[in-house]
């Protein structure tokens, strides 16, 4: 069995991505250093990048992304090993068609993917423990970064941070949106 830990960074941007569509469907692309996966079944998540919140299924805009992803990580020594998504069903965390779908397109291109679900029900401002389930055949456990990654993400929560967060969709709307969230990221940083 192998272990997945997100960085807080990561972790925080996935709950964030959820947070800020309470009402729809998520999902989003897990990154780690590519240095770190060579030789090790073990993943580390660096970072989460938002996909989309309004068509989660629709190919030709998850192809630009991908592309867009590829190259930002080619670039800064990142590589696409994982794939996240909140359902908007509050007690659902299985994975639907567009989730394994996707899925089965990363393992395409970039060999192994992680496939991690958002439990909706663990989600609240005051989080205790991990609202990750990972659902990998191997069933990886998963491990946080360290143990103030759950409180940073109810700060960013109770600091409304997600209202910064830009996913793929807002980029769109608006090319000016940084789908890589500096911003984000800054604040993320702040809190740690």
């Amino acid at each position: 069995m192998s272990e997945v830990e997100f960085s807080t960074r990561a972790y925080c941007k996935v709950i964030l991505h959820a947070a800020k569509y309470p009402h729809e469907a998520v999902n989003g692309i897990l990154v780690s250093k590519a240095k770190d996966l060579e030789g090790s079944n073990d993943v580390v998540f660096v970072d989460a990048i938002p996909l989309f919140h309004m068509a989660l299924g629709l190919t030709p805009m998850t192809e630009v992304a991908l592309e867009q992803i590829e190259s930002y990580c080619s670039s800064n020594g990142l590589k696409i090993t994982g794939y996240y998504q909140a359902n908007e069903h509050y007690k659902n965390t299985n994975p639907n068609f567009v989730a394994n779908r996707i899925c089965e397109k990363i393992s395409e291109r970039f060999g192994q993917v992680h496939l991690a679900m958002v439990d909706n029900r663990r989600l609240s401002l005051d989080m205790a423990s991990s609202a990750i389930v990972m659902k990998n055949r191997d069933k990886a456990s998963v491990a946080l970064e360290s143990d103030s990654t759950c409180v940073a993400a109810s700060c960013l929560l109770q600091n409304r941070a997600y209202r910064l967060l830009v996913d793929f969709d807002n980029h769109l709307d608006n090319v000016s949106a940084d789908w890589r969230n500096p911003e984000l990221n800054q604040e993320i940083d702040a809190v740690l």
